[in-house]
């Protein structure tokens, strides 16, 4: 008998499993999203950043727009609601 010890080799191939006591770890998701908006009338698109779960709370109605938006201007909240850019606002309902 040698004194070598014998080394457990793995393939380099092989990736190790987590196991079930592990948490797996995942990066938080940022406060506010980018959500980019298409004008309905000229295919501008407008870029908004907010919160998902404000956003969520604006479409399922639990709050209106004002109360689940209030960083938002007033003029962003209709570019929202309406889905069209500042500019078809303007030209359709003026200023």
């Amino acid at each position: 008998m040698s004194n070598e010890k014998k080394i457990k080799r793995f393939p380099l191939t092989s990736n190790p499993r987590p196991s079930d006591k592990e948490p797996i770890k995942r990066p938080l998701p940022p406060k506010n999203l980018k959500y980019t908006i298409s004008c309905k009338n000229c295919d501008e698109k407008f870029v908004l950043f907010a919160s998902p779960k404000d956003i969520t709370a604006w479409i399922t109605l639990e709050k209106d727009i004002d109360e689940a938006l209030p960083s938002f201007t007033q003029k962003e909240k209709d570019m929202i609601s309406t889905q069209l850019c500042s500019n078809c606002l303007e030209k359709f309902f003026g200023s």
